[in-house]
């Protein structure tokens, strides 16, 4: 999450409204609604809407909807300052459905706005799952060209197990980490465990890096396409 902080410090946008598109239990939602006036929180699961609510109902700054996104959420037109899907478009298997929600976050945008997208990028074709499709770098673009998106910058991000780097590898080998590991079903453990995590991610950004083709996962940045 604090990779999305730096990402977005890099950009100039007004920062009045986001959307959290498929905002599973919350977590970028509640770091959005300390960087925007105010957030929407979408994901189409029932289940995961009211999770989400319930983790986060004191941040007053965020609405929850789910179920169908285009019937549910009245926007107008060129409201969206930025929108954010994590991990989340990839698990569209139908392609016209994701050109729809394309076509659909387009008209919603801002004319400045942003489209951050981070999702798996293999770069070579990969057969797809029963829920991911594994979509190239090269096809990613591709298909926000067609829907009228020009990529801004891309970002590499780091895998525990593909691609892991220093400060995580430091972070695995503390001992400290080590040692509560073995109580990590215990409060005080998980506690701790993010705190020290915490100040690993704070104190380097070696997990995210200009993008390369070979990157397995990126952030990419979105925004629509200038016409005269």
């Amino acid at each position: 999450m604090h990779a999305l902080s730096k990402v977005l410090d890099k950009f100039s946008i007004e920062r009045n409204v986001a959307l959290d598109f498929g905002s599973g239990s919350g977590d970028f939602s509640r770091l959005l609604s300390s960087m925007f006036l105010n957030v929407i929180s979408f994901d189409i699961s029932d289940v995961m809407k009211n999770l989400n609510q319930d983790k986060n109902r004191m941040f007053k700054n965020i609405e929850f909807y789910s179920g169908n996104f285009e019937e549910n959420i009245n926007l107008n037109d060129g409201t969206l300052n930025l929108i954010l899907s994590v991990t989340v478009l990839g698990h569209l298997m139908d392609e016209k459905v994701l050109n729809n929600y394309l076509n659909f976050f387009y008209q919603k945008l801002k004319s400045d706005g942003l489209i951050i997208a981070f999702e798996y990028t293999p770069e070579n074709s990969m057969n797809p799952s029963e829920y991911q499709r594994f979509l190239t770098f090269l096809e990613w673009k591709k298909i926000f060209n067609n829907n009228n998106f020009d990529l801004v910058k891309a970002y590499g991000f780091y895998s525990p197990s593909e691609s892991p780097v220093n400060s995580f590898k430091q972070y695995k080998s503390n001992f400290s980490i080590k040692w509560l590991n073995y109580f990590k079903m215990f409060e005080f453990a998980k506690k701790r465990i993010s705190k020290i995590a915490r100040k690993y991610v704070l104190n380097s950004e070696d997990y995210f890096w200009n993008a390369k083709d070979d990157d397995l996962m990126k952030i990419m940045i979105f925004k629509k396409q200038i016409t005269i």
